[in-house]
């Protein structure tokens, strides 16, 4: 039986190498210079420096850079996206570095639901992940969640904040930006209205900005929100 479940285990190892849509956003199609990513990695890692978590939800992680950061300043970490061979590349680089980080392949906007008899036996994703984590990050994402998969933004933060006790990193990405110009193809109508004045006064039901940094030379923003008593 052990044997034949080793067998199981080992086909199941993500397979290096593979190629898949997302597979080189890191590398090639991220919208950023090496200067600008490297500001955007010094605001998070600031952030996790200055409030130690000892528990993070990296959504929509891609190959888990950051996820790497939060590990290592600590924290236990558990990587989101719907692309097992991104995930494969995290599950690799945890492995490698002995981090405490857990790949999922969990779409947020379609998460993975109740199973079992009456649908109790396993609990759904939310249900296991709501009020479980210090900090949640949100970097390069939500624009996916508003344009392909049309959750308003409102319902997004609203999301967020059940998830997180303390801290929300998050990065606004404005319509005029050429990646979200690149998902909405024609669509554009659809979010003339989201400005950084709507995006910070959804935020301000549920959080406090902490700070916020312009993503030099883009129209995007970094925020670090800290959840309201």
């Amino acid at each position: 039986m052990l044997t034949g479940l080793k067998r199981t285990l080992g086909r199941l190892q993500p397979v290096e190498g593979e190629r898949s849509v997302w597979s080189d956003y890191m590398a090639t199609n991220n919208n950023y210079t090496a200067d600008h990513f490297q500001a955007k990695q010094r605001f998070v890692g600031g952030a996790l420096a200055e409030f130690p978590s000892r528990s993070v939800l990296d959504v929509g992680s891609n190959t888990g850079h950051f996820s790497a950061i939060a590990a290592r300043h600590g924290a236990k970490v558990v990587a989101l996206d719907y692309d097992p061979v991104v995930l494969g590349t995290v599950w690799r680089q945890a492995r490698a570095e002995k981090l405490d980080i857990l790949p999922l392949a969990v779409n947020l906007t379609r998460p993975s639901p109740g199973t079992g008899w009456r649908n109790r036996e396993c609990s759904s994703f939310l249900d296991r992940a709501r009020g479980k984590f210090d900090a949640v990050l949100m970097l390069a994402v939500i624009h996916h969640m508003l344009v392909t998969e049309r959750v308003p933004l409102a319902d997004i933060l609203d999301l967020a904040a059940e998830l997180t006790t303390n801290l929300l990193v998050i990065e606004f990405i404005a319509p005029d930006d050429s990646m979200f110009q690149r998902l909405t193809r024609g669509r554009e109508e659809l979010h003339r209205d989201l400005t950084p004045e709507l995006f910070e006064s959804l935020c301000a039901r549920h959080f406090e900005t902490v700070r916020m940094q312009y993503v030099e030379g883009t129209t995007r923003r970094l925020y670090l929100l800290r959840k309201r008593a």
